[in-house]
């Protein structure tokens, strides 16, 4: 997580400084940025995942064998992608994918321990957009599905999947008429209900307990670039 910050940091300030020339340039002339919101969009986001607690638990304390252990689903990487149409400069329409990994630090009741978590998710969004000179303030708005897994020793796993929600604020700075760059804030809320259990082959579905890993929802943040086309 610190070297994901290491990396936020720069790049932001890398952008800040490429678009301070041309800003300059146009306050000289009197003019304006030019813009070209509207048409195909797409773009790309790396940076942190964390857990947040739902079914449920992102911290536990349990006993097993007469010891306690402590445990966490702690933060990782997290990145996504998004493509669809910018309808006009208010309203953006699309799919997103999001990608966010889960560092686990504790074991389950059978006292294995877990190796790693992750959750893919997709969606179909709606962002509604308020642009002021060369930024963007918008909010993601969507619905759809994803499925989250926590790995155990070998090919044991327990996993969870179906209906997912997305609802996250957005800002980005156009640093050419087509390029922008900016941050994402994403909360994925999840609806399972059940969980999954794969051992030694065999699969039980059961309704989650506070023993399990998941299901939790997620937050994803990070930097995000883009641009528009035709």
């Amino acid at each position: 997580m610190r070297t994901t910050l290491k990396f936020l940091v720069p790049a932001a300030s890398l952008a800040l400084a490429w678009v301070a020339t041309p800003t300059m340039a146009e306050a000289a002339e009197g003019g304006g940025p030019q813009i070209r919101r509207k048409g195909g969009q797409w773009s790309l986001l790396a940076g942190g995942a964390a857990c947040l607690p739902g079914r449920a638990s992102c911290s536990r304390k349990s006993t097993l064998g007469g010891t306690t252990v402590d445990g966490s689903t702690r933060p990782s990487l997290g990145t996504g992608a998004e493509l669809g149409y910018r309808i006009n400069d208010y309203v953006f329409v699309g799919a997103s994918y999001r990608f966010g990994m889960f560092d686990m630090s504790f074991v389950n009741p059978d006292g294995q321990p877990y190796e790693f978590g992750y959750q893919h998710s997709i969606y179909g969004v709606v962002r509604p957009s308020i642009p002021l000179w060369r930024f963007d303030l918008g909010l993601n708005l969507g619905a759809g599905f994803s499925k989250q897994v926590f790995r155990l020793p070998g090919d044991d796993r327990d996993y969870s999947a179906g209906f997912s929600g997305l609802v996250g604020p957005t800002l980005d700075l156009f640093i050419s008429d087509r390029v922008f760059v900016g941050a994402r804030f994403d909360l994925l809320l999840n609806a399972q209900g059940d969980v999954c259990q794969q051992r030694g082959g065999q699969t039980l579905c059961a309704a989650a307990q506070d023993t399990d890993a998941g299901p939790v929802h997620q937050m994803l943040f990070g930097l995000n670039v883009g641009g528009t086309f035709f």
